[in-house]
C-alpha cells in the first residue's frame, strides 16, 4: 500500500495537536499533584493536644508556637505567663488569667478546625473566669458557637460537648458577679444564627456572649474539646471542628474569641469561600476533561 505524503499544512496541524495534548497532560498532572498534596497532610485530631498544629503549650513562658504552614491563618499574642491582674493584654488589662494566647484556623476536608490557647481556666476562681463564645463572621452575618464554661473556682474541666451552656454577668470592672445556664437547646458546641449578643462591660465594648431567642436557628453541633490538664497550671485549650455546610453563607471572613470581660481578644481574618468543590471532585473533573480530549483526538 502506498503511503500518503502529508502536505506542510497537514504536518503542522498534527504537530499542533500533539503539542496541545502534551500541554493538557502536563497541566492536569500538575493540578492533580497540587490537589492531592493536602489530602496526605497530617490530619487534625480534636483532642485538646495542639502538637498536630506544631504548638507546644507550657507554663512559665515556655510555650512554642511553631505553627504548621498549611493552616488558613493564626494569631499568637502570648503575654507574660506570670503576669498578675495588672498585666496589660490589649485592648485592656487582666494578666495571665485573661490572656488570649493563640488561635489557629485550618481546613480539614470540608471541616473548619479551630484551636485556642488561653489563660482562662476554671481554677482562676469565680470572679476571674468568664470564657466568651466563638463568633464566626460571614458575608451574611455573624454565627455564634456556644463555648460553655460552667462556674469558676474548680479544677475540674467544665466544658463538655452537648452540656448546657453558660452565661456570665460581669461588673463594670470585668469581674464575674453572676452565672446562669443558657436555654436548654443552647448546648456546648451548638452553632446559631439570629441571636441576641451580650457585650463586654469595658470599652471598647463588643459582642462576646450570645443568647438564643424565638427567631434563632441552630445550624449543627461542633466536635468540641476543652482541657486544662495537670500538665499545665497556667493555660487552657479549646479545640473544635464543624462542617462548613452548616453555615448558610458564601464565605467566612473572620473567627473571633474573647473572654467575656473583653480584656483580651483573638481573631483570624479569612477569605474562605463556602461550598467550594472537594479536591476529589476537582480531580475527577480534570480526568473527565482528559477523557473528552481523548475522545476528540480519536474522532
Amino acid at each position: 500500500m502506498a503511503q500518503k505524503v502529508l502536505t506542510l499544512e497537514e504536518t503542522n496541524f498534527l504537530i499542533c495537536k500533539v503539542l496541545n495534548m502534551n500541554n493538557l497532560l502536563k497541566i492536569l498532572s500538575a493540578a492533580t499533584l497540587a490537589l492531592s498534596a493536602p489530602i496526605f497532610a497530617t490530619p487534625f485530631v480534636i483532642d485538646g493536644d495542639l502538637s498536630d498544629w506544631g504548638v507546644t503549650v507550657a507554663d512559665n513562658n515556655n510555650s512554642q508556637w511553631n505553627v504548621r504552614n498549611d493552616v488558613l491563618g493564626y494569631m499568637v499574642e502570648d503575654q507574660n505567663d506570670r503576669a498578675r491582674s495588672g498585666g496589660y493584654l490589649g485592648p485592656n488589662y487582666g494578666g495571665q488569667n485573661y490572656d488570649g494566647e493563640f488561635m489557629g484556623v485550618a481546613l480539614s476536608g470540608n471541616d473548619l478546625v479551630i484551636a485556642i490557647s488561653t489563660g482562662q481556666r476554671a481554677d482562676n476562681g469565680f470572679t476571674k473566669y468568664s470564657p466568651g463564645d466563638l463568633l464566626i463572621y460571614t458575608d451574611l452575618g455573624i454565627y455564634a458557637l456556644e463555648m460553655g464554661g460552667g462556674k469558676g473556682a474548680t479544677a475540674v474541666p467544665v466544658l463538655t460537648e452537648g452540656a448546657v451552656g453558660s452565661t456570665y454577668t460581669l461588673n463594670r470592672n470585668g469581674n464575674t458577679i453572676g452565672y446562669a445556664d443558657t436555654a436548654a437547646a443552647q448546648v456546648v458546641g451548638s452553632i446559631w444564627s439570629d441571636v441576641d449578643f451580650v457585650l463586654d462591660p469595658i470599652s471598647p465594648k463588643r459582642e462576646v456572649q450570645f443568647e438564643i431567642n424565638g427567631n434563632s436557628q441552630m445550624h449543627g453541633l461542633a466536635d468540641f474539646v476543652y482541657t486544662s490538664t495537670s500538665e499545665t497550671s497556667q493555660h487552657a485549650i479549646y479545640e473544635m471542628a464543624f462542617d462548613l455546610s452548616a453555615i448558610t453563607a458564601t464565605s467566612v471572613e473572620k473567627i473571633f474569641w474573647a473572654p467575656s470581660c473583653g480584656n483580651d481578644e483573638l481573631y483570624v481574618q479569612l477569605d474562605l469561600p463556602i461550598n467550594i468543590p472537594e479536591p476529589a471532585g476537582i480531580a475527577l473533573f480534570g480526568l473527565g476533561i482528559l477523557g473528552l480530549a481523548g475522545v476528540r483526538k480519536r474522532s
